[in-house]
This record gives structure tokens, C-alpha cells and sequence, in this order.
């Protein structure tokens, strides 16, 4: 900080675009927010601090809190890249919380928290696309680089998602809050979930899952799918055809000969198109 007043004479404008506000910002969450502030510290073994710490640690705080500072001003409107004209005519359904002082800084702490839980959540897809498989290359951990997308979900959260719910007041803003992060948690578990048991499902069927779809490398798994699929298929034929007798005999056939082609056709991979083709090759 030092520095950067010696070179550019004022934090007013010049601290990272964000201006004064944006330091303070740094300040509110190591003061008056530790468990926020300790998602983006190392973990420490030693200490018995608690659980979440370092789940966000390879992003740097500071430069982190002053992203979200400036996502904030154009959410609210107050960036300079916000035309003024604008601004005075805007109707936000959120407007009226901001009738309590507290309201912007509990806004950047949620918001903050929103991009912790993206960075765990992004973790736990890449772990387990890694171990689904091996001969995955990308890492399996968040890195500096993921950054940009990391902040492109949280602003995509804030904006919509918590602002865009309307909440009256800074209590609705924190249940608003609440809810979201047990809705997120639900996404990112049904994903990972997908991602194992494509893994579990292709290992027990004799093939890979690509793109949803089967690919089968046990021949011999291959073939009692298919006749699996045929025995099913002639259960079903029998049922109809058992029940409609009268339709048949006017065709020239019997039931029992319309299932047994069935059968056949099912047997040798061949799928029947028409009715005609299966009675008179019977």
C-alpha cells in the first residue's frame, strides 16, 4: 500500500480501479468476517481453526475482494462506467435494502463466500472427471487460471440469483443466501454423482460412457445386452399379441407366429419396421 502511494500519490482512484472503497472492503472482511476471510488462508494443521479454512487459498485475498468490490459498483451502479442518466432512472427490486447502511457490506461478504463455494464446487467436478479418467489432462485442483471463470460464475449468481431475488432487507438477503448455497450444493453433488456413475456403470457393462452413449469393449457383455433386450422385447409382443388374436387371423397369421418373428427379428439384431415383413416371412 505503501508503494502504491508513493507512485500514484492517492488510493482514491487509483487503488485497482476500485478507489478507497475497495480497500475498505479488504479491511471489513479480515475484521469483521474471519470465516470468510479464513476460506483464502493456507490450511494450517497446527491450529484448530475451522474446517473451510484454505478451501479458496490459491486465490489471493486481496486481488479477490477488490474484483468483487468493482463487480458490486456496476451491479449497483455506482462504476464510473455506469452513465449517470441511467443510474437515476434504474428500478431494482433490491434498491429498498440499501436503506440500511450495513446493506453493501454484507453484500461483499456473501458475495465473497458465493465465490468460495464456486472454487470448492469446481474442485469436486474436476476430482472426479479426474478419477472417472485417469488419462484426464487437466489438473484436478482450481488454479490461478481458472479465475476468470470462477468470477464469471459468481457474478452470474450475485446478479441473478441473490440481487435478482428482490430481497427487502439484509435478513432476506442472508436467508436468500442460504437457500442458494443448499440449491448449489445439491447441483454440484447430482453432477459429481453423474460423473462417477458413468464410470461405475461402464465398468460393470463391459464398455465406456462418451457423450452418453455406450461403447461396448466386452463382446461377450455386448451380446447379453442384446439378448436381454430381446427377451424383454418378446415378453412384450407375446402380451400383445395374445390379446388381439382376432386382428391377426384377419392378417393371415396366428399370435403366436407374429411373436415368433418377432423373436427372430430381435435375436439378429434387426429391427421390424413393418408388421407385413414379420407374418410373411414367419
Amino acid at each position: 500500500i505503501f508503494l502504491h502511494i508513493l507512485y500514484t500519490h492517492t488510493l482514491v482512484t487509483d487503488f485497482r480501479s476500485g478507489g478507497v472503497l475497495s480497500l475498505a472492503m479488504i479491511v471489513h472482511i479480515v475484521e469483521s468476517c474471519p470465516r470468510v476471510h479464513a476460506r483464502f488462508l493456507a490450511p494450517d494443521t497446527e491450529t484448530s481453526l475451522p474446517a473451510v479454512r484454505g478451501d479458496a487459498s490459491v486465490l489471493p485475498y486481496a486481488l479477490t475482494s477488490i474484483n468483487i468490490t468493482d463487480m458490486l459498483a456496476k451491479f449497483l451502479m455506482f462504476s464510473k462506467s455506469v452513465d449517470k442518466i441511467d443510474a437515476l432512472l434504474s428500478s431494482k427490486p433490491f434498491w429498498k435494502m440499501f436503506g440500511d447502511p450495513n446493506a453493501l457490506l454484507v453484500l461483499q461478504e456473501l458475495s465473497m463466500d458465493m465465490l468460495c463455494d464456486v472454487v470448492v464446487e469446481i474442485n469436486q467436478v474436476k476430482s472426479a472427471k479426474t478419477e472417472a479418467d485417469e488419462n484426464i489432462e487437466e489438473l484436478s485442483q482450481v488454479t490461478v487460471f481458472d479465475f476468470p471463470q470462477v468470477m464469471e460464475i459468481t457474478e452470474k449468481r450475485v446478479r441473478d440469483d441473490l440481487l435478482g431475488a428482490g430481497p427487502k432487507t439484509v435478513d432476506d438477503m442472508r436467508a436468500i443466501h442460504g437457500k442458494l448455497q443448499i440449491r448449489y450444493k445439491k447441483a454440484c453433488d447430482k453432477r459429481v454423482c453423474q460423473i462417477l456413475k458413468k464410470k461405475k456403470g461402464a465398468a460393470a457393462g463391459g464398455g465406456i460412457e462418451t457423450n452418453d452413449q455406450f461403447i461396448p469393449t466386452n463382446p461377450a457383455a455386448a451380446l447379453d445386452k442384446m439378448v436381454n433386450a430381446g427377451d424383454k422385447a418378446t415378453e412384450a409382443f407375446t402380451a400383445v399379441a395374445g390379446s388381439a388374436g382376432g386382428f391377426f387371423r384377419q392378417l393371415g397369421t396366428s399370435s403366436k407366429k407374429f411373436a415368433d418373428g418377432m423373436e427372430s427379428k430381435f435375436r439378429a439384431g434387426i429391427s421390424p419396421i413393418h408388421t407385413k415383413d414379420v407374418y410373411n416371412n414367419s
